[in-house]
């Protein structure tokens, strides 16, 4: 129940995306553990990965740096790319293993990466993937719109989103992100005792 919860404001959240791509508005900013999105994404999607019969690996850092973000927006991120790194992989022959690989590291930044043993794709869709509505995938099948969400997404987190791929050779995605900001010192702006503390109100109103 509480999966369900979660995944129906995930849900609710996905609308505002599609908002938040057309108009550019501002996302929420808090503390995020990414293991814990990553591990939750995993879980959410390991039924259905498990009947297509795909092993996924897990290589996290442990001890990892938090980044300040969005935390809907980044399991939106993780799941689309694991989505997409599913999909690859269910073409592959009896022959080929169907696996995916998510793997987390920091040094100045915090870095994801998720690569599938898939087909791989050309250096021609490799430069339009992030393109809004560019998808080679059947009609019905996609919008187009996956991927170049989770570049505003990443982008808007200050952070990066490249992809490395070659036909035959399976596809990488890496996303960098910056480690997030101590907080400002307490006594960076001291406030002279003997000056009087007045109240102030502020309203704010949202349609």
């Amino acid at each position: 129940l509480k999966v369900i919860h979660e995944q129906a404001e995930r849900a609710g959240r996905i609308v505002r995306n599609l908002l938040t791509f057309a108009r550019k508005g501002p996302a929420e900013r808090t503390p995020v553990d990414l293991n814990d999105v990553i591990q939750r994404t995993l879980q959410l999607m390991e039924y259905d990965l498990k009947l297509k019969n795909i092993e996924v690996r897990r290589d996290l850092r442990a001890a990892l740096p938090g980044v300040l973000g969005d935390r809907h927006n980044l399991q939106q991120v993780v799941l689309n790319l694991v989505t997409n790194a599913a999909q690859a992989v269910a073409e592959n022959r009896a022959d080929r293993p169907r696996a995916i690989t998510v793997s987390t590291w920091f040094d100045d930044h915090v870095h994801l990466r998720v690569a599938d043993t898939g087909p791989g794709i050309t250096d021609a869709v490799a430069q339009n993937v992030f393109t809004p509505f560019f998808t080679t995938k059947e009609p019905g099948q996609g919008t187009g719109l996956g991927l170049s969400l989770c570049q505003g997404i990443i982008e808007g987190h200050a952070g990066t989103i490249t992809v490395e791929s070659a036909p035959g050779r399976g596809t990488t995605f890496r996303i960098e992100l910056p480690v997030k900001s101590p907080p400002a010192a307490a006594a960076a702006a001291p406030v002279a005792a003997a000056q009087p503390v007045r109240q102030k109100s502020i309203l704010v109103v949202d349609d």
